[in-house]
């Protein structure tokens, strides 16, 4: 069995975690916004790839002193990888007419989403800012400084939210579910899954680099439906992932601590 493997995030999950904050770790609100171009652009429409957002006044100095370096150390890096994509979101509500201008003076040639005051309140947040949110809508970078000096952080988040590959592969003959619930959860969550053969099947917590952090179970089951209590204990708020082994079959889902 391969020692390093491919955290499998379920797409569906995206729309059905609930916003209950903005902070690092936590679902992305998602969002509907007319796009400079013309239609409309939804967030949740992006599953499967990892959106960079600038937050930015059509008007302000700020962003357009820091665009440029946006472009240059963020989305040019990263723009021929077909599972980026890159906003910036007016929060000054100008018109079509002053963030082309904003466009064609700082030459960061983006999706720009016009009216985003209400978004950006929504994810508590303000102009000449940065955020990333992952393959699979959680928010993993959400910026406190200049966009500006935010850079570095920024590009880090982007490029390991790249590394986590979306796919929904069929569940192995011998597994058949593999839930939990609660999910976001504050003090424990219910690990559910059924077992159509005998079979060993291991449970792991990993933390978002990859690192397994908590051992729930390890050894063989006979077929049956079976539930695991699971106790966060110290770990601390924000994104992990439940990854579960069954014979040669590895699967893993997203699970938050808010």
């Amino acid at each position: 069995m391969k020692t390093i493997f491919t955290f499998i995030i379920a797409l569906f999950m995206f729309v059905t975690l609930p916003a209950l904050s903005q902070d690092e770790g936590s679902a992305a609100p998602d969002f509907t916004l007319e796009q400079l171009s013309g239609g409309n652009f939804k967030l949740s429409e992006q599953s499967g790839k990892v959106v960079l957002i600038f937050w930015m006044g059509w008007n302000c100095s700020l962003c357009r002193a820091a665009a440029p370096s946006v472009k240059e150390d963020l989305v040019d890096v990263f723009q021929s990888n077909d599972d980026f994509v890159a906003i910036a979101v007016d929060t000054w509500d100008g018109n079509s007419s002053g963030v082309s201008s904003f466009q064609s003076q700082t030459g960061l040639n983006v999706n720009y989403l016009l009216n985003g005051s209400s978004v950006a309140n929504n994810y508590n947040t303000t102009y000449d800012r940065l955020a990333v949110v992952d393959k699979s809508g959680v928010l993993v970078h959400k910026g406190t400084t200049a966009a500006s000096s935010d850079l570095t952080k920024t590009k880090d988040a982007i490029t390991e939210a790249l590394q986590v590959t979306t796919s929904v592969p069929e569940l192995s003959a011998n597994l058949t579910v593999f839930k939990n619930y609660p999910n976001p959860f504050s003090h424990q969550t219910t690990i559910q899954f059924k077992v159509e053969n005998t079979s060993l099947v291991s449970i792991d917590v990993y933390d978002i680099s990859g690192k397994k952090i908590r051992e729930i179970t390890n050894r063989e089951y006979s077929p049956g439906n079976y539930q695991l209590t699971f106790s966060k204990g110290n770990l601390e708020k924000g994104l992990y992932f439940l990854r579960l082994q069954n014979d040669n079959f590895v699967t893993a889902r997203k699970m938050v601590i808010h």
